[in-house]
């Protein structure tokens, strides 16, 4: 019997046995989920999100992204200062509720 997928067909010829197998197939699983994520996330978050956050300085100009970044304008918000990007990850920035 022959196996499209080399792990199978590792057991099938004995070179695995079956915990081995599928311990396999479950981390080539788990790998092509986050390949499936990744891919998907990149789609469907074309804007990244800007959000105010607040500090100790009430009117400190730190924003967190979306892209996991963090931000300071000495002045103003990044509609006063013009921005239309993340200087991070590129996307159109958007600005997200407080």
């Amino acid at each position: 019997m022959k196996s499209e997928n080399p792990i199978v067909q590792k057991f099938l010829d004995g070179g695995i046995d079956a915990g081995g197998a599928i311990a396999e197939l479950e981390h080539e699983v788990e790998l092509l989920q986050r390949k499936i994520d990744n891919a998907t996330t990149d789609k469907v978050k074309v804007e990244c999100g800007w959000t105010h956050t607040t500090s100790i300085i009430e009117d400190e100009g730190i924003w967190e992204t979306l892209c996991g970044n963090t931000f300071m304008f000495v002045e103003g918000t990044p509609q006063d200062n013009k921005i239309k990007f993340c200087c991070y990850c590129g996307r159109p920035l958007q600005i997200e509720a407080e």
